[in-house]
């Protein structure tokens, strides 16, 4: 947590190799058999979302609270008691008179990264440019889902409607598994994250996480027949 403390505000990052980010959706649990089956604390800082730094807070590093905390108090004073009361750094949009707090480097951090014309747009994505900014080379991330998972009712309703012919990945093209509108945030998340890849950084993201379609089989559209590490090209190069 030191380290937390001392980089805060400056203008240059520290290097960091490893990030997890521990957000409160469903694959937050993941973690903590990441945690166990690695004999413990696996990457260099461990950056929790809002709540997430309550409830893990003996795990966490940094929290980051990218909603404004004074308009939080008008709405639930104890909810941010409890955040400021974590002890942690608290990374956010302004910190106010709030001891621990630090106002995101959002010019250095959207650099670079982002068009000019766009803006962070959920506390994850700016956890994510946060840790781009810092040159992470492994990035992972735990309970950062956006839309709510499907049942496995709504699984086997939706291969009734696929024919014979048809491949068995079909299923995720019948309207029951449809994903669900969520929280916003998710094509800007699946934006950095391919300019993450670009960049040479492992993304590790746990299985069940809706983010990435983690949560499904994995399948290549097209072919009736998966081939192994098939990959289309463009026939004019084969």
């Amino acid at each position: 947590m030191a380290k937390a403390f001392s980089r805060l505000g400056i203008k240059k990052p520290a290097k960091l190799k490893s990030v997890a980010i521990l957000a409160m959706g469903s694959s937050a649990s993941w973690y903590f058999q990441d945690w166990e089956s690695k004999g413990g604390k696996f990457t260099d800082e461990v950056w929790a979302i809002n709540a997430a730094g309550v409830w893990w807070r003996g795990h966490t590093d940094l929290l980051i609270h990218m909603d404004d905390l004074k308009r939080d108090e008008k709405r639930d004073k104890k909810y941010v008691e409890r955040i400021t009361g974590t002890g942690l750094p608290i990374l956010t949009c302004t910190k106010h008179d709030y001891s621990k707090a630090i106002d995101f480097p959002n010019g250095q951090v959207a650099k670079g990264l982002l068009p000019d014309d766009w803006h962070f747009d959920n506390s994850v994505n700016y956890a994510i440019g946060y840790a781009l900014w810092h040159g992470v080379t492994d990035l992972y991330l735990y309970g950062c889902e956006f839309s709510p998972g499907k049942s496995w009712f709504d699984y086997n309703e939706s291969m009734k409607s696929v024919k014979d012919y048809e491949p068995w990945w079909c299923v995720y093209y019948r309207k029951p598994m449809f994903r669900e509108a969520g929280e916003p945030g998710a094509e800007q998340c699946h934006f950095l994250l391919g300019v993450a890849q670009e960049r040479g950084v492992k993304i590790h993201l746990p299985p069940g996480s809706t983010l990435m379609d983690r949560d499904r089989l994995a399948f290549w559209y097209g072919p009736d027949k998966q081939p192994r590490n098939w990959i289309p090209v463009d026939p004019k190069e084969s």
